[in-house]
């Protein structure tokens, strides 16, 4: 039996990972590509481990603060394999709007962010 970690299903994968991010897909989808340990930090939010932590980054945080988000994968990289594991570099040009609450009126117009994150 082949390994499934090749480098072709590692670039689809990190391609659907971003596209599930991008369209907001269901919770059960996301949670689909992580294992119930998973241990993710995306500054400035605080580091999250576990479903649960995942839950609430996402679905109280990422889908309820950002939208027109679009994250286009630059590179993957291999760092490290074995025949259960890679470590992986991501590079993703990431952008996106949000609204940001100034008070009563809010603000007139969306916030807009466009940036490179380097990514493990």
């Amino acid at each position: 039996m082949s390994n499934a970690l090749t480098d072709d299903n590692i670039k689809k994968f990190a391609a659907a990972w971003y596209n599930a991010l991008d369209i907001h897909a269901p919770m059960e989808h996301c949670l689909e590509f992580l294992a119930e340990d998973v241990e993710m930090n995306f500054p400035p939010d605080p580091p999250f481990t576990g479903y649960d932590g995942f839950r609430h980054w996402y679905g109280d945080i990422i889908v309820k603060t950002f939208f027109d988000e679009n994250h286009n994968v630059v590179s993957v990289t291999v760092d490290k394999r074995t025949d259960e594991q890679v470590d992986v570099s991501v590079v993703v040009a990431w952008q996106a709007s949000w609204f940001k609450p100034t008070g009563l009126p809010e603000d007139a117009k969306s916030h807009r962010t466009s940036m490179n994150a380097f990514q493990k």
